[in-house]
């Protein structure tokens, strides 16, 4: 396999069409659901034959020069800290929960598991900004001293997050 899509960034990229039509080229996605420059979103590969020689360079080289993107995306800068919340089983419903109120830009990364499927690592985007949650244990238990700031736009999206946030607070009163 030789990887031929490299890090190219940008809003639309051209050509894939063109390049799929090879039956050797497969497109592999991560299932980030926002581009980020400098952030790599999937990669094509190209299957040989044989070994890799000059002839199968040549055509990985080729393929790659059929992809061409358009209008760079707005740059962002990169997070150089991951907010790490601690919990004691319930780090990949939390991260669903946080997921669902925050919406737009948000998405659950992949889990990893334990040997017996538990969740342990589970990151997650929320509206741009990357947090990992993790099940350590009940060493160090989620607590109501982590807390988000969080800009809003309105009194109406101010009332969803703190409605969304209370109705937690309340489930999770009720299940003692």
């Amino acid at each position: 396999m030789m990887n031929v899509l490299g890090t190219g960034t940008g809003d639309r990229l051209h050509g894939t069409s063109e390049l799929l039509a090879d039956p050797s080229i497969v497109l592999h996605l991560y299932g980030k659901k926002h581009a980020v420059k400098g952030r790599k979103m999937g990669h094509f590969t190209m299957l040989l034959d044989g070994p890799v020689d000059d002839t199968s360079i040549a055509r990985a080289k080729a393929a790659h020069a059929m992809l061409r993107w358009d209008e760079i995306i707005e740059e962002r800068p990169m997070q150089t800290i991951r907010p790490f919340l601690w919990f004691d089983g319930k780090a990949e419903e939390a991260a669903t929960f946080y997921v669902s109120v925050f919406g737009q830009d948000s998405s659950v990364g992949d889990v990893s598991r334990s040997d017996d499927g538990s969740a342990r690592g589970v990151p997650f985007t929320l509206r741009g900004q990357e947090f990992l949650a993790f099940n350590g244990g009940p060493m160090f238990t989620f607590n109501p001293a982590v807390s988000f700031f969080v800009r809003c736009e309105s009194q109406a999206e101010v009332d969803h997050f703190w409605g969304s946030s209370l109705r937690a607070a309340r489930r999770a009163a009720a299940a003692g």
